[in-house]
């Protein structure tokens, strides 16, 4: 028998990393609530932050099917003292569903982690494409306002 868990963060300040691969996730956009950790692979890291890493990702029985998963520290979480920050992140990503936004798929979380997953959207976010350019066309700035 599999134990549930609450969709509330758990924040405990442990040193070790135990990754139970057979815990179901927090939150699943399409009810799945047989999903697990396990069912994905990491192929790689695209990003790094300051609260954590961002990796490229796939599904065991659906290689096709990649996602972006961010994984977030607890403890820098805990030390700059961001946890309703974090939570309201997840409860926005989580209610929020619209065409032109990222859409949350799926939460996990380990002893020392949180990592939301997320469609894998070529280009990265539209603040890391600010940062390379000074600015926008005219053109560009409608279509990013929309």
């Amino acid at each position: 028998m599999s134990t549930r868990y609450s969709a509330d963060f758990s924040f405990s300040s442990r040193k070790s990393d135990s990754v139970d691969s057979q815990k179901p996730a927090l939150f699943a956009r399409n009810g799945d609530t047989d999903t697990v950790l396990g069912d994905f692979i990491v192929r790689k890291m695209i990003g790094k932050g300051s609260f954590g890493k961002v990796y490229l990702i796939e599904r065991f029985d659906t290689p096709s099917e990649v996602f972006a998963m961010k994984s977030i520290e607890k403890t820098r979480i805990i030390e700059e003292g961001l946890i309703q920050s974090a939570s309201l992140e997840s409860e926005i990503l989580k209610e929020t569903s619209h065409p032109f936004l990222i859409n949350m798929e799926y939460v996990f979380q380990t002893d020392n982690k949180i990592m939301f997953v997320m469609p894998f959207a070529i280009g990265g976010e539209l603040n890391e494409l600010r940062r390379r350019r000074e600015c926008f066309t005219e053109d560009e700035a409608r279509i990013y306002s929309a």
